[in-house]
């Protein structure tokens, strides 16, 4: 199985603003250094290899199977589009427990699914806390909130 990002999220998770306010920064002096700290969280969070082990924002990823059974990386996938030895073909995809199944009619040697996949909207907020909370303990050189691990444990989606 080959994993690879066709297309990352085009906006950081947590805009500037709602940075400054969490921080209770009112100047400008410090938007670079929060803009890479940001970064720096969503980095530590987000995508098959994040400590949620998913993908924060809507984000299109490529998966290449050389058999079955074809089981997506990653949960809360809202699109699909599969070929199979270079041919389109159609495609189901279904919820086995917490895994993301792609079911094709036939077989093939090589299948791609690109796939989309985000959090939903009660989820990117919290999310959005998530990262605040690592931002501000990043930015402060304070302690790490425990509020930080337990919305991190809401949020992990371990492979099954």
């Amino acid at each position: 199985m080959n994993l690879v990002i066709v297309a990352p999220p085009s906006a950081p998770v947590v805009d500037l603003p709602r940075l400054k306010s969490h921080l209770r920064v009112s100047t400008g002096a410090d938007d670079a250094q929060l803009a890479a700290l940001e970064a720096t969280a969503v980095a530590k969070l987000d995508g098959p290899g994040g400590i949620l082990g998913r993908a924060i924002l809507p984000q299109t990823w490529r998966q290449t199977f050389a058999g079955g059974p074809y089981i997506l990386a990653m949960p809360d996938v809202t699109d699909v589009s599969v070929t199979a030895d270079g041919e389109p073909v159609e495609a189901a995809i279904a919820l086995d427990g917490r895994r993301t199944v792609v079911s094709l009619v036939g077989t093939a040697r090589e299948v791609v699914v690109d796939f989309t996949c985000g959090l939903g909207a009660g989820d990117l907020e919290i999310a959005k806390v998530i990262i605040c909370l690592y931002v501000e303990h990043l930015f402060d050189r304070s302690d790490l909130s425990p509020a930080y691990h337990d919305l991190v444990d809401k949020l992990c989606w371990a492979r099954v």
